[in-house]
């Protein structure tokens, strides 16, 4: 089976869905009481680097953390990332005081 590589020039709708990916994680954050964690982005900013800010912060079951973090094509890991967005929260755990 052969390992496919990354693209190595941004795609055409990169800049549209990383809009898309901001908008959403705004929304996201702000409805599940989150901290905006990023720096601001470039407007011709990295998919792959968006989708891992992005992600490491969703609160998703293991699996979906994986399969975003399988998926090599970073346009790919982003729409994945954005579509989780979508997705009911799952509960966070609480620490005993």
């Amino acid at each position: 089976r052969e390992v496919q590589k990354p693209q190595q020039a941004p795609a055409p709708d990169a800049d549209g869905l990383i809009a898309l990916a901001v908008k959403r994680f705004e929304a996201y954050a702000t409805a599940n009481e989150l901290p905006v964690p990023w720096p601001p982005l470039e407007q011709n900013a990295d998919t792959g680097r968006v989708a891992d800010m992005f992600g490491r912060h969703l609160a998703v079951s293991l699996a979906d953390k994986q399969s975003v973090l399988a998926t090599l094509d970073p346009l790919e890991r982003l729409r994945r990332v954005v579509g989780l967005m979508e997705k009911p929260v799952l509960p966070r755990e609480s620490k005993p005081t």
